[in-house]
């Protein structure tokens, strides 16, 4: 990409490492939602084996009710925990999505930009490549704004359309970890929790 443009690459970097520090600052708060996921679950588990094995007990001390109280107390907390852990799921996808689309659409963006500019300031036709290290050679610079950005900075129709899918290339992998980072999440977790053991 820094071959077909190198301001455009720059930017397209630099929303992808922005990509990434998002990703990897939801890292631990969805591995912590998913143990509290795991420790509802095991506790749900725990409460109907017991009810299960001391059934007998459970009706001889009439404790039906009480039990069942608990059992509807611990399928809330288990709930409750898999909706913080879906709602935090969402955060960095929903953050994320922003950036994947500037990498496309702002690099593209950006490049009609360069494109129409460089043709703006040469009088209606695209800068030659290579015009740059003659005209600095010679001490011919062109007299207006942005020059030596614009000559330094050619970009032709098909490559900012090769720049636009080189672009959706980088930016798809960042997004589809962006997407599975509660999977990601709870292998996190299951490792932890079999640490725990």
């Amino acid at each position: 990409m820094f071959f077909i443009e190198w301001h455009m690459a720059l930017m397209a970097c630099f929303l992808g490492i922005c990509i990434f520090f998002i990703v990897l600052v939801f890292m631990k708060p969805m591995t912590a939602r998913y143990r509290k996921v795991v420790q509802a679950e095991q506790n749900k588990g725990t409460h109907l084996s017991e009810t299960l094995h001391g059934i007998r007990t459970i009706k001889s001390l009439a404790l039906e009710g009480r039990r069942r109280r608990d059992w509807d107390h611990l399928v809330a907390e288990a709930i409750s925990a898999r909706h913080d852990l879906g709602i935090m799921a969402n955060y960095p996808t929903t953050l994320t999505l922003p950036f994947h689309r500037l990498i496309q659409v702002g690099c593209m963006a950006v490049g009609a930009y360069l494109y129409l500019y460089a043709m703006q300031s040469t009088n209606g036709s695209v800068v030659a490549p290579g015009t740059l290290p003659g005209a600095l050679m010679s001490g011919n610079l062109p007299n207006f704004p942005g020059a030596l950005m614009t000559t330094a900075s050619t970009i032709t129709p098909g490559a900012l359309m090769m720049f636009y899918m080189l672009s959706g290339r980088l930016a798809q992998p960042l997004i589809n970890v962006a997407e599975f980072q509660s999977q990601l999440a709870e292998v996190q977790g299951s490792i932890g929790t079999v640490g725990q053991v």
